[in-house]
């Protein structure tokens, strides 16, 4: 049974139970009101004697009619394939599901649906219904004006500039390239490619980091920009903006129409609103790290429209920096590197090494990253539940955790399988990372990208899983450990090949002076 059927199942079953609830408590009181100080004298001193009181019968009736308007709007809202609207149901209806089993057995598929669906949908329905203040006019009908004038006026500035471009002027000279991102991290991802770029004598590099100045929900204008800022921005060919953000639409919106400009789109901002609020009348090109993001944008935005030109380009991988020897037998020790977030299901590696142990208790588990600090409820029950399972395997020293390093490629030397149990991801660095160290990979087909075309074509040569069981049976089905390696050793020599035959930085330059 796949999840929406099964949620489907359970949402209706709920239903019908909350609704014979009702009815029977309604024939129950309906039975004491007919009965009266009858009833009074007869349940005087038993524990019935709550529902003497008319406002107490009352007050059940009301509360089992909430349950059933729950129920009935959640089977609503699977009906209609709303997935964001069932999530938030589930967990604002979990004081109703006081079994954690019955709870976790909704939960789950429903956030597997919601997570393969595009939120973007969703957000964009609302922009469509939502009316600017004090206007009658719709909030989306705005955006896409504001999007087509800004395309006007910037093609009408690039055919007055080519009419007037003295192309011996500009022979020999370096081109400036300006990478704009929020804070270190928000520079995390461009780092290896502003290396190489750097590296080459025919262009200039600077970066601006926007949280010296900015507060990403509040408006700036060109003027009010710092000295510096503006001076980087007036000096810069190109300006490439990391993350499809909310930081990024406010900086957009102070950038001049006569500059070209790139954006960058990850996973992360397809779950918020942002990407649907930047003005892409004013973005020349879009760059995406995989193919089921920008899907998933093209579905609300019409980026040819806005004259918005879109790609697909991974994020550069420094593989040189992971060859490096294993440290002994590591064909039974598995890696998940990064699993501080519910998403990225590090309980699935436990139910893997819980399974794989089953039937031979030598297999390992070894997590890379910080304790994570959850902040939202339900993260914090899922830790909770999650570290509850652990224990047992920390305990035993089946399972081992590093604190986040500096240097990942040496975490990895201990490693012999690198799993991807995500939800969601756009390309899942640290598997990319683990292969070219010589792990095998063991690679989830991501909820995310299952209907936007997969990520088998990402990782080729490695297995790719639905369950935990097939993930086991796949480890399972290798004879010995030397097998185990040997495929190991054919996935890092495939992605080395792909590696080298790739130069992203020149790929980059491509797109971006096109």
């Amino acid at each position: 049974m796949d999840n929406e059927a099964k949620v489907s199942k359970i949402t209706k079953q709920l239903l019908v139970r909350s609704r014979r609830k009702l009815n029977i408590a309604k024939f129950i009181f309906a039975k004491i009101d007919s009965l009266g100080d009858l009833f009074s004298k007869v349940v005087k001193r038993s524990h019935s004697s709550f529902l003497v009181s008319k406002a107490n019968r009352k007050k059940i009736v009301r509360l089992l009619n909430n349950e059933v308007k729950i129920w009935s709007n959640l089977d609503e809202a699977v009906g209609g394939e709303r997935w964001r609207e069932a999530a938030g149901m589930v967990t604002s209806a979990k004081s109703l599901l006081p079994n954690s089993h019955r709870y976790s057995s909704l939960r789950r598929p429903v956030d597997e649906l919601f997570i393969s669906s595009n939120p973007l949908v969703d957000f964009k329905e609302e922009l469509e219904t939502f009316h600017e203040t004090g206007t009658l006019a719709k909030r989306w009908d705005l955006i896409k004006k504001r999007n087509l004038d800004s395309h006007i006026r910037k093609k009408n500035i690039y055919r007055h500039r080519e009419e007037k471009l003295d192309t011996s002027s500009s022979a020999g000279k370096q081109r400036r390239i300006l990478f704009i991102a929020y804070g270190d991290k928000g520079f995390f991802f461009l780092r290896k490619l502003i290396q190489d770029l750097r590296l080459r004598e025919d262009l200039e590099v600077k970066t601006l980091d926007t949280s010296t100045f900015l507060h990403p929900t509040t408006p700036i204008k060109r003027r009010d920009l710092p000295a510096d800022a503006k001076e980087l921005i007036d000096w810069a060919d190109i300006i490439f903006l990391e993350w499809a953000d909310r930081s990024s639409t406010t900086m957009i919106n102070s950038l001049p129409h006569d500059k070209k400009i790139l954006l960058r789109l990850h996973s992360y901002e397809v779950t918020h609103p942002w990407p649907l609020e930047i003005d892409w009348g004013k973005i020349d090109t879009l760059v995406c790290v995989c193919q089921h993001n920008l899907m998933r944008l093209a579905e609300v935005v019409d980026l040819e429209a806005y004259g918005c030109k879109s790609f697909v380009l991974p994020t550069p991988l420094n593989y040189e920096a992971f060859i490096k020897p294993k440290l002994g037998d590591v064909s039974k020790v598995l890696g998940l590197s990064g699993y501080g977030q519910s998403l990225k299901r590090p309980d699935l590696a436990l139910d893997l090494l819980k399974l794989l142990q089953s039937n031979d208790p030598s297999w390992k588990l070894e997590l890379l990253g910080d304790i994570p600090k959850p902040g939202r409820a339900y993260e914090i029950q899922y830790f909770e539940n999650f570290w509850k399972r652990a224990q047992p395997h920390i305990q035993t020293g089946t399972l081992k955790i590093t604190p986040w390093m500096s240097d990942p490629s040496i975490w990895f030397q201990n490693v012999g399988i690198i799993l991807s149990c995500s939800d969601r991801e756009g390309t899942h660095e640290s598997c990319r990372e683990g292969l070219a160290s010589g792990s095998m990979g063991l690679i989830r087909n991501w909820p995310w990208a299952k209907n936007y075309g997969g990520n088998d074509h990402m990782f080729p040569d490695s297995f790719h899983w639905d369950t935990v069981s097939e993930a086991a049976d796949y480890l399972q089905s290798f004879e010995s450990s030397e097998q185990r390696l040997s495929q190991a050793s054919l996935e890092q020599k495939k992605l080395l090949e792909r590696e080298r035959q790739r130069d992203v930085a020149e790929d980059f330059l491509e797109i971006a002076f096109a």
